[in-house]
């Protein structure tokens, strides 16, 4: 069956973005686009929001329907009126926390944009991420939360959702039957 989805999802990091998105890419087959792994290369090292922006729109056009994962507002901010749906996760701060702390000492290294991993041997320090975590919580968490408003003020489809395993399972399962329009 094909889905005619153009699917943005977004938030904090550690949230459980990336792990929805697998998920939902395995069972809707959609192509995907992760966010990072477009930004990031070698060392650490960005191709800078503009390029990643020219990228993003291009794929957009070239594909009718897409998944994209990431939390880079200028892509947001332009792709978001195209999608059909936008997921927005997030956690409380401690589970967050938490999260970093187990992904920092995880030796698959799954947070890791591929080409950072692909050409270093650099791992996510558990207290960047953590600093990470705690500046979008405190500096980028309320743009985010006016832009879900907004978007919800046009009755766009955004659902608010906490990563959790059965939660995801909840939000692919009403995706997949057509309950969420």
């Amino acid at each position: 069956m094909d889905y005619p989805y153009r699917i943005l999802v977004f938030g904090s990091i550690c949230s459980g973005k990336t792990f929805f998105v697998k998920k939902l890419h395995a069972k809707l087959e959609l192509p995907v686009v992760h966010l990072d792994d477009w930004f990031w290369y070698g060392e650490w090292e960005n191709i800078g929001k503009q390029s990643l922006l020219e990228n993003v729109c291009k794929f957009i056009d070239e594909n009718e329907y897409w998944i994209i994962d990431g939390n880079y507002a200028v892509i947001r901010d332009t792709i978001w009126q195209h999608c059909t749906h936008i997921y927005y996760f997030h956690n409380a701060l401690p589970i967050l926390i938490a999260r970093a702390v187990k992904r920092s000492f995880c030796a698959d290294r799954t947070g890791v944009p591929v080409k950072v991993r692909e050409n270093s041997n650099l791992r996510e320090p558990a207290q960047e991420l953590i600093y990470e975590i705690l500046r979008y919580h405190f500096r980028k968490k309320p743009g985010d939360m006016w832009f879900c408003k907004s978007v919800l003020s046009m009755n766009g489809n955004l659902r608010m959702v906490k990563g959790s395993d059965l939660v995801i399972q909840k939000e692919i399962q009403l995706l997949i039957k057509g309950d969420i329009v």
